[in-house]
């Protein structure tokens, strides 16, 4: 596999894409985002890098949000602090829904 480096505008428009998206609090169409801008700079076929995207995605977000919540349901306290990176939050497989699953009430603070 080799990898290329993406050209200087296609990298500024992504990173102001990405930035705008989390601004917005559009956080898990960041991942979108984030498959669109590496396709091209992965030479493989589309159907493999799509499935070794995924497996990543579910290596980084959904493995280690899982592994998060028996720490989160072991801390002392009514009220504690979980600090994670916004791409942990959201989604089926985010620490939110895997809380609110587990009978947990959450509150929305402003962003």
């Amino acid at each position: 596999m080799s990898v290329r480096i993406l050209p200087e505008q296609l990298s500024e428009d992504a990173a102001a894409t990405l930035q705008e998206q989390y601004f917005e609090e559009q956080i898990m169409a960041a991942l979108g985002t984030s498959r669109v801008v590496t396709r091209p700079a992965v030479n493989l076929p589309a159907a493999e890098f799509d499935s070794l995207f995924d497996e990543f995605m579910a290596l980084l977000i959904r493995q280690r949000n899982e592994s998060w919540i028996a720490p989160i349901e072991a801390a002392e306290g009514d009220n504690i602090v979980v600090a994670a990176g916004a791409l942990h939050l959201g989604g089926h497989h985010g620490i939110l829904n895997l809380l609110q699953k587990r009978g947990y009430t959450l509150e929305r603070q402003d962003f």
